[in-house]
C-alpha cells in the first residue's frame, strides 16, 4: 500500500532524448528491464562517474542536457528506477533499493569502472538513494540534493490522514543508510524548500555535522534548485 501511495512514475519523452540514442544504456534486474544513459567523457577513461538518482516523479532523461552541459568533463549515468520513464514494473522501495545496487555493480563489472572514479549524486528521494548505495559499496563521492533524515518525518506533510508512520520507519531512512558511510559528503541545499520540513534536514546535519559539507542555496526552492549557478558551481568543484 505505501509503495502505491508514495510513488509518481513518469515516463520518457522520447523527443527530448534523441541526441542521446548511441548513449543508452539497458540492465535486467530481477525480471525487470532498466532503461537509461551511459554519457562517457570524450577520450578520458579515468574521468569522473557520476551516477544520478532522481527525485519521485522525475524521468532522469529530463537530466542529460543540463548534466552533459555543466559536468561535460564527467561521465554521467542516469537510470531511471523500475515504472519510471522507459523501465518495467512497478516501483518499491525494495525494487528501486537493488536496482541501483546493480548499476553500480553493472559499472565495475562491465565497464570496469574503478569505484575511485565513482561518485554518486542523489536529488530529493534519490538522496535516499545514494546515500544507501554509499553504506553498500564503494565511492569517491557522495552529493545529496534536497536531503532528509527520514520518509517517515516527509510524509506526514502530505498524507496527513493516513497514520502511516509505524509503516515508513525504515522507509528510506537516509540517517540509518548515512550511518554506514565514512568520511566527509556533500549536501546541498535549498533554503525556500517547499517540499522537505527544514526540521527534516536540521535533523541529518546535526547527527552528522562532522561529515557533511553543507551548501545552502537562499533563494532556491525543491524544483528550482539546479537552476541556480552555485548549484552547478559546487558540484563541478567537488567533482573536480
Amino acid at each position: 500500500m505505501i509503495d502505491r501511495l508514495f510513488f509518481f512514475p513518469r515516463k520518457t519523452n522520447v523527443h527530448d532524448c534523441q541526441q542521446w540514442v548511441d548513449s543508452k544504456m539497458t540492465l535486467n534486474v530481477n525480471q525487470q528491464h532498466l532503461q537509461g544513459w551511459f554519457v562517457k567523457a570524450a577520450a578520458d577513461e579515468n574521468a569522473p562517474v557520476v551516477i544520478y538518482y532522481g527525485g519521485n516523479a522525475e524521468d532522469v532523461s529530463m537530466q542529460l542536457c543540463d548534466l552533459d552541459e555543466v559536468y561535460h568533463s564527467a561521465s554521467l549515468v542516469l537510470m531511471n528506477y523500475r515504472g519510471f520513464g522507459n523501465s518495467s514494473g512497478r516501483p518499491t522501495e525494495q525494487g528501486i533499493l537493488a536496482d541501483a545496487l546493480a548499476v553500480y555493480d553493472h559499472l565495475i563489472n562491465v565497464y570496469h569502472v574503478n569505484p575511485n572514479q565513482i561518485y554518486l549524486m542523489g536529488r530529493s528521494i534519490g538522496s535516499s538513494v545514494a546515500a544507501y548505495v554509499a553504506s553498500q559499496r564503494r565511492v569517491k563521492g557522495l552529493i545529496l540534493i534536497t536531503p532528509f533524515d527520514t520518509i517517515a518525518n516527509v510524509v506526514p506533510k502530505f498524507l496527513r490522514f493516513f497514520p502511516l508512520n509505524r509503516w515508513l520507519e525504515s522507509y528510506f531512512n537516509t540517517s540509518k543508510y548515512l550511518e554506514h558511510v565514512k568520511g566527509k559528503f556533500l549536501v546541498i541545499a535549498a533554503g525556500q524548500d517547499e517540499v522537505i520540513p527544514r526540521e527534516c534536514l536540521n535533523n541529518l546535519l546535526a547527527k552528522f555535522q562532522d561529515q557533511v559539507v553543507l551548501v545552502e542555496i537562499p533563494g532556491a526552492d525543491h524544483q528550482d534548485i539546479n537552476w541556480f549557478e552555485e548549484y552547478s558551481d559546487t558540484i563541478r568543484k567537488y567533482i573536480s
